[in-house]
């Protein structure tokens, strides 16, 4: 399988397990026929309509490669839906995400059991005291905590399972490559040591 051409179709706006699923099935599993047909011919896909069309043919693989190429060299590692560490959990979604982009230490057998901990970012002391309580009894006992990074509880729970030295998992919507918000900087290094970043 071409990882790269997977990866540069996925990362296309709108188009999730469920349109490349469509997408493989029209072309027979063919990546190549994917990204060298017309507009008209993907418009015939389910799913597809003129703007997903329009990114698809707009792809131009040199460029992705060389950002691939750049991203592996800062760490990104690309789990794809079809590969055998892809999470169990998000496969049973009706539209999993096709590419998974990570930085850190990548422990596929830690996901069950987890987790997940999430709150508001203008958190009262107290509660950012119980969410870190909750992530380091979690990390302790050996479930994995995931969350999402953001300033109060996410943060606050995160901390909690790394000060336990347990697995964390930090879902991040600004991509591996800028955790959001920017001062969590040191807090993502802190993760990718004993656990992953993903988008």
């Amino acid at each position: 399988m071409n990882r790269a051409a997977w990866a540069a179709i996925s990362c296309q706006p709108r188009i999730g397990g469920k349109t490349l699923r469509q997408l493989l099935r029209h072309f027979d599993n063919d990546l190549d026929a994917i990204l060298s047909a017309y507009k008209p011919a993907l418009m015939k896909v389910r799913g597809v309509g003129p703007a997903i069309a329009d990114s698809i043919t707009a792809i131009d693989m040199q460029v992705f490669d060389r950002a691939i190429e750049r991203w592996q060299q800062q760490g990104v590692q690309m789990i794809l839906s079809q590969d055998a560490d892809y999470p169990v959990a998000l496969m049973a979604l009706d539209d999993e995400p096709p590419t998974l982009f990570l930085r850190g230490l990548w422990r596929p057998e830690r996901l069950q059991p987890s987790v997940a901990v999430v709150g508001t970012r203008q958190a009262s002391r107290k509660a950012l005291s119980i969410a870190h309580e909750i992530g380091r009894r979690l990390g302790m006992v050996g479930r994995t905590v995931i969350s999402g990074m953001a300033a109060g509880i996410d943060t606050a729970a995160h901390r909690g399972a790394i000060a336990a030295g347990g697995y964390t998992i930090a879902v991040l919507g600004s991509g591996v490559l800028r955790p959001y918000p920017p001062e969590n900087g040191q807090l993502a290094q802190q993760i990718m040591a004993n656990g992953a970043l993903i988008a």
